[in-house]
């Protein structure tokens, strides 16, 4: 009987789990053209956007992010709620942002990955290392 009551005290006041309402899953991986060339940009900004529904109407997943090295086009952590701790577990759109000195978006990547119903990149955050590949922008001719 005491060993129960224990039991129960305990998850009481420490609780069962994360006190996430979703499963979090750590990823990392590569962001480049389509031709394996890197992205030319001071800073390259990789955000991911849960396809998850809801679980009610105040428990639904988070976007997370993830900072690229442009040197390298690797990045070795997404960031949800607290830094490091990794994508909501699922599906995803992926936005790709490069940006420049001022933190603004550049050319230097098409605008159809800047915005999450346009992006044809979808992960499943279970998936990784990702290598998420992006066209390069049409050259312009005046």
């Amino acid at each position: 009987m005491r060993r129960q009551t224990f039991l129960l005290w305990f998850t009481v006041l420490f609780g069962c789990g994360s006190g996430e309402p979703y499963d979090l899953v750590p990823v990392s991986g590569q962001v480049t053209y389509e031709d394996d060339g890197l992205i030319p940009a001071e800073r390259i900004i990789v955000r991911f956007r849960p396809l998850a529904a809801p679980r009610d109407a105040k428990s639904y997943p988070l976007p997370g992010f993830a900072e690229v090295d442009p040197k390298t086009g690797k990045f070795a952590m997404a960031t949800t709620h607290r830094h490091a701790d990794g994508l909501v577990a699922g599906r995803h759109r992926v936005i790709v942002l490069a940006l420049d000195g001022s933190n603004m978006p550049t050319v230097a990547i098409p605008r159809r990955y800047w915005s999450a119903e346009k992006t044809p990149l979808e992960v499943d955050a279970a998936d990784g290392p990702f290598h998420l590949k992006v066209a390069r922008p049409a050259k312009r001719v005046f």
